[in-house]
């Protein structure tokens, strides 16, 4: 029954409440919760992309990882998630497309292993780095091969994609 927090608002969608809450304060959009996420990190993974934009437009920094042991950005969680189009509202916003989360990971990394190649493609254009390799010396053409999306390793490894 408590009214929603930015937080909240954002891992729903609920777009309205978030707005509401950013008009009042909006450094709400900065602000860090215990978890080490910041508002951002929640909609780009959970919410939508009316969301993820309200925040930016807020001003959420987009190239800010998490504070916590996983580092991840933004990006990172919207692609870890699917979600194409919060993957293009902050690529848009200038999110960092090459920076790393735990384990020396990239968005591209995640991505080809999840065998999005929209995502993948969205990625290269905004000049993702194809050869960056992980902790473990393997590059997103790897993650692509060694998850079954073999298709999508050769377009990597190609350069074509």
């Amino acid at each position: 029954g408590d009214p929603l927090d930015a937080f909240e608002a954002a891992a729903l969608g609920d777009v309205a409440t978030l707005r509401g809450i950013l008009a009042q304060s909006p450094d709400v959009a900065r602000r860090v919760g215990a978890d080490g996420f910041t508002a951002l990190h929640l909609a780009a993974y959970f919410g939508t992309a009316p969301c993820v934009a309200a925040l930016l437009g807020a001003g959420a920094d987009p190239a800010m990882p998490a504070r916590n042991d996983m580092l991840v950005l933004p990006l990172h969680c919207a692609v870890s998630r699917r979600k194409a189009e919060n993957v293009r509202v902050l690529l848009d916003a200038g999110s960092p497309v090459d920076a790393v989360q735990q384990g020396g990971l990239t968005a591209l990394h995640a991505a080809a292993h999840n065998g999005e190649r929209s995502i993948v493609e969205m990625l290269l254009s905004c000049g993702a780095n194809r050869n960056i390799v992980d902790a473990t010396g393997k590059s997103a053409a790897q993650h692509a091969r060694d998850a079954g999306h073999a298709a999508l390793a050769s377009l990597l490894e190609s350069g074509r994609a």
